[in-house]
């Protein structure tokens, strides 16, 4: 219950609070009047340069993947390989 006290005084002080008035109308009107709005300089190049070499990273591990598959055989040709071999004799 001295939550429910302490959050309702919170509430009548915050009620009682007065708010600063600025008036930003005239700076709104004229930015959206001349255009002139100031806008953030962002650049994309480390973002590109990121993505660049995440791509590099990426297809090294994609290169080496698709080598230890290739090289890779079925556990039991390995069994059977021996059996192959002596048809011919």
């Amino acid at each position: 219950m001295d939550a429910f006290r302490l959050i309702d005084k919170l509430f009548a002080a915050a009620a009682g609070e007065t708010f600063a008035e600025v008036d930003v109308s005239r700076k709104v009107m004229r930015i959206i009047r001349t255009g002139d709005e100031v806008r953030p300089v962002l650049t994309v190049v480390p973002l590109s340069v990121f993505a660049g070499l995440s791509a590099v990273a990426a297809s090294i591990v994609l290169f080496m993947a698709i080598q230890a598959w290739t090289a890779m055989s079925h556990p039991m040709a390995e069994l059977f390989s021996p059996a192959q071999v002596s048809w011919i004799w």
